[in-house]
């Protein structure tokens, strides 16, 4: 009898121990109830609100560009492009999403666009954003877009002088899209 009451105390003690040792956090309601007096006790209660909110943005660029006969001189071919932020962009305060574009074909100060089969001729051409008169270098900004409701759009225009052999040119860039 008295080893089951040892072995009992110590099952109870176990448990009491292992209950202490699990740590829960726990939120209670608060209950307000009237004392003998009518007066709410206690008088006054808390919650806690919170919301959580992802960044989210679409950012588009088109697939292909192809260059049309416009003009002559240094900007023979030329194509207009837009990079779009579609709307209801969110970010964390003070980021920005920073757009920038490159290609393996840069040197010289410009892009080179190669014909199919030609292994040594390229063809210039340069990328120039909105109203600046200044051709982008490798690696360069072409767009940059902030939290907002509203659509936002960065334009970009190709340009290419008249090529000097007939064939399909052609060139890949990238664009690299940044949130800092």
């Amino acid at each position: 009898m008295k080893k089951k009451l040892v072995n009992k105390m110590i099952s109870t003690m176990a448990a009491a121990a292992l209950v202490l040792s699990l740590s829960v956090t726990a939120f209670a309601d608060t209950s307000v109830t009237a004392d003998d007096s009518g007066s709410p006790t206690p008088s006054s209660g808390t919650t806690a609100v919170s919301l959580d909110v992802s960044p989210a943005y679409t950012i588009t660029i088109p697939a292909t560009v192809e260059l049309d006969k416009t003009g002559s001189g240094d900007e023979t071919y030329t194509k207009d492009m837009t990079i779009t932020a579609s709307a209801g962009v969110r970010l964390d305060e003070g980021d920005t999403i920073v757009v920038t574009m490159s290609s393996d074909s840069y040197e010289s100060g410009s892009f080179n666009l190669t014909a199919d089969g030609a292994d040594t001729y390229k063809l210039a051409y340069t990328v120039k954003v909105g109203d600046s008169t200044t051709a982008i270098s490798d690696g360069g900004t072409v767009a940059t877009f902030t939290t907002s409701v509203d659509e936002q759009t960065s334009e970009l225009h190709f340009a290419a002088g008249d090529p000097d052999y007939a064939g399909s040119y052609s060139d890949t860039v990238t664009f690299t899209i940044a949130v800092q």
